[in-house]
């Protein structure tokens, strides 16, 4: 049985070439916005990282066979008639995607067994660690393992990924994808100017941490909502969209709203304005079964299929699917990792932005419009 391990820590949006060039581009942003809806839950923090997810299910689409392909290909959007293509454009994309500021990478674990020869020559394009042999049943040294690759990967934000009892001995293969972010404000919020306020939280008013700075930054103003990009720095392509309801009580409305092109209209329809901007410092953490997610999205056939050529002689299927991410974010910037494991009139001046009530929040690639974190900040979990 194929059992697939993951952790994942941030919330970002991050792509690398235009997405006309590459079809790995093409419904990242429909996939991470019904990612994010049927996983987040009213009464938590959440931040998760549908790229992580997406790439996960592409690299593991090179080994699916029919009716599984096309399962697959339903839940992604990746092409049915074109595998090959679809392997090179993840390749260019984790090309031109890993810089300083953010970075993806693949590790793989199998059983003492022949891979089918292109699904191998798939993974080991795709993995910068390689494909490591390892007994399953030593529950305890392979934890240990994965573990310690998921710490340096994730420069040490998650620690541990897998536990000797969450181990299935009958594992055969593991997949395991991190992305990890960090990131500078392009205009770091002045240390000195951070203050305890009261945030007004779903749950009951707490005293947070708040910033604040007056910075010029794209902004769209709705009848519903009203939205901020703040941007880190000019070389990482990176910027945090910050969308907050214009009454209170209204955050599950915005998430229901929320679509493709929502998000291109905010983008399109934004105007550089100067802002007065109030916002939190935070930290999520946030664990996930990915199985239970996809199958709420309706995906239900990926784990009902026994059509993944991953050995040479014969089929697996899937077994489970886990997340794991981490962000916070502060006056300095932004930290994030996910791994997987397979929100009057203005006056005169800066307008006010004051996140001081629960919003959503995403990290994106700008170039490409790639959703690689999303979340929203509503609950305090004193």
């Amino acid at each position: 049985m194929l059992s697939l391990t993951g952790v994942s820590t941030l919330l970002l949006i991050v792509a690398a070439i235009k997405a006309e060039d590459n079809e790995f581009n093409t419904g990242n942003l429909d996939f991470a916005l019904k990612f994010f809806k049927n996983s987040h839950n009213q009464s938590s923090n959440s931040v998760v990282s549908p790229i992580s997810v997406r790439l996960a299910l592409a690299a593991i689409y090179q080994a699916a066979e029919p009716p599984l392909s096309q399962a697959i290909q339903e839940a992604t959007g990746l092409s049915e008639l074109r595998k090959q293509q679809t392997a090179e454009d993840i390749t260019s994309f984790l090309q031109t995607t890993n810089n300083e500021q953010f970075h993806v990478h693949f590790k793989a674990y199998k059983k003492a067994e022949e891979l089918d020869p292109k699904f191998e020559t798939a993974i080991r394009t795709l993995s910068d660690s390689g494909i490591e042999t390892v007994d399953f049943s030593d529950t305890e040294n392979l934890s240990k393992s994965v573990n310690q690759w998921v710490s340096n990967a994730t420069d040490q934000m998650i620690r541990e990924m897998v536990q000797e009892r969450t181990i299935d001995p009958a594992t055969e293969f593991m997949l395991i994808n991190t992305v990890a972010l960090k990131a500078q404000w392009a205009n770091r919020f002045p240390s000195d100017k951070i203050r305890r306020m009261p945030f007004h939280f779903i749950n009951g008013d707490r005293e947070v941490d708040m910033m604040q700075q007056v910075m010029t930054v794209p902004y769209r103003v709705t009848e519903h909502f009203h939205a901020a990009e703040l941007l880190y720095s000019a070389d990482s392509d990176l910027s945090m969209w910050l969308l907050l309801p214009r009454s209170r009580g209204q955050l599950p409305e915005l998430i229901r709203m929320l679509s493709p092109e929502m998000i291109e209209n905010i983008r399109l329809g934004s105007k550089t304005v100067s802002l007065n901007v109030e916002m939190p410092r935070f930290t999520i953490r946030n664990e996930l079964d990915v199985r239970r997610v996809l199958q709420n999205m309706g995906h239900g056939r990926l784990f009902e299929q026994s059509d993944l050529q991953v050995f040479a002689t014969r089929r697996s299927q899937f077994d489970d699917f886990f997340q794991s991410a981490i962000i916070a974010v502060d006056e300095a910037g932004t930290r994030a990792v996910a791994a997987s494991r397979i929100n009057v009139k203005w006056r005169i001046g800066p307008r006010p932005f004051l996140a001081h009530r629960p919003f959503l929040f995403f990290v994106q690639k700008r170039s490409t419009n790639t959703i690689l974190f999303i979340g929203q900040y509503s609950n305090h979990e004193d």
